[in-house]
């Protein structure tokens, strides 16, 4: 998928992945593993906590595989959560917080990422390099949510994905 012309967003999120080297991602959106796949392959070292409503195997085309989550040491693990409900977002709000990678690729209904960066700007951080990848900013229902991001951050649709790239500087929080 990283190699793949024009490549969505897999190319630059594969280089990201190889510079930063994080150490623990959080990917917000399984659906069928693709971004969640470039993860594990460039950035092998890095723990993977990936998100959905569903599991990877619920979809009859998916680009994960049992072993992802048994042969790297439980490097990547699934929950099946929203992390748009207070509750569920407070049970990992301690996986979140320590996080150096979250990308946030999800249904763009107007209300998930609206709450989730709600919830998130209200998480107390540690300062540590953080940074924040979204997918989709440019979509209709996603405009005004990035307008509201107030840390540094840049558009990153002309090397990204057609409906729009972006990258967010959280070290300090994320400001919304």
């Amino acid at each position: 998928f990283a190699n793949a012309f024009p490549g969505d967003h897999y190319r630059i999120l594969s280089g990201l992945l190889h510079y930063i080297k994080p150490k623990r991602i959080i990917d917000i959106g399984t659906h069928y593993g693709t971004g969640t796949r470039v993860m594990l392959d460039y950035a092998p070292k890095a723990e993977v906590h990936t998100f959905d409503l569903l599991g990877w195997d619920q979809f009859d085309t998916t680009y994960l595989k049992d072993s992802d989550f048994t042969d790297n040491g439980g490097k990547l693990t699934q929950y099946i959560a929203d992390l748009s409900v207070d509750k569920v977002f407070n049970d990992f709000s301690s996986l979140l917080s320590t996080a150096d990678f979250i990308m946030v690729d999800g249904p763009k209904d107007n209300k998930f990422e609206t709450k989730f960066y709600t919830l998130l700007s209200s998480l107390p951080m540690e300062h540590q390099t953080r940074w924040v990848f979204l997918d989709d900013i440019k979509f209709q229902s996603e405009l005004l949510n990035w307008r509201r991001i107030l840390n540094p951050k840049i558009d990153l649709s002309s090397f990204g994905h057609f409906s729009g790239t972006g990258l967010v500087d959280a070290s300090k929080g994320f400001d919304f």
